[in-house]
C-alpha cells in the first residue's frame, strides 16, 4: 500500500507499507548434489516479509529521488545454491532496499540478469 504524506513544489513524499510473501515447491538436491533418481523430492521453500518505507517522487524529473524500504520477516527451505542444506527451518531475515540517483552504482545492470531466463 502506499499513502502520499505531501506534495510540495513537484515533489511528492509517500509512505510505502505492506506484506510479502512467496513460495515455490522443486526438486532441491541433498547435500548440493541430485540422486540418481532425478531429485531428492520436493521441497518448499519461501519467505514473508513486512515491508515499511519511504519514497520521494520529482514530477519535473519523472523520476524517484529517494527510496528507502526495509523488510523484516522469515525466511525458510532450501536450493540447490543458497548452500542452507542443513538450515532449512524457518529463520528470520532481513533487507534495507535503498536507492541513491548520485550512486554510479545504480546505473549498472544487475550481474547475471540473462542466466534467469528472463526476456
Amino acid at each position: 500500500e502506499t499513502e502520499v504524506v505531501s506534495v510540495r513544489r513537484g515533489v511528492v513524499e509517500v509512505k510505502i507499507v505492506g506484506t510479502t510473501r512467496a513460495t515455490t515447491t522443486g526438486q532441491w538436491p541433498e547435500d548440493g548434489k541430485m540422486s540418481s533418481a532425478g531429485g531428492s523430492g520436493a521441497h518448499e521453500r519461501g519467505m514473508q516479509t513486512r515491508v515499511v518505507g519511504y519514497a520521494t517522487w520529482n514530477t519535473k524529473k519523472k523520476a524517484f529521488t529517494k527510496f528507502e524500504v526495509t523488510a523484516l520477516g522469515t525466511r525458510w527451505g532450501r536450493t540447490q545454491f543458497n548452500f542452507r542444506q542443513d538450515d532449512v527451518d524457518e529463520t528470520p531475515i532481513a533487507f534495507a532496499i535503498t536507492f541513491d540517483p548520485e550512486d554510479p552504482g545504480n546505473k549498472v545492470a544487475p550481474a547475471e540478469f540473462g542466466a534467469y531466463g528472463w526476456r
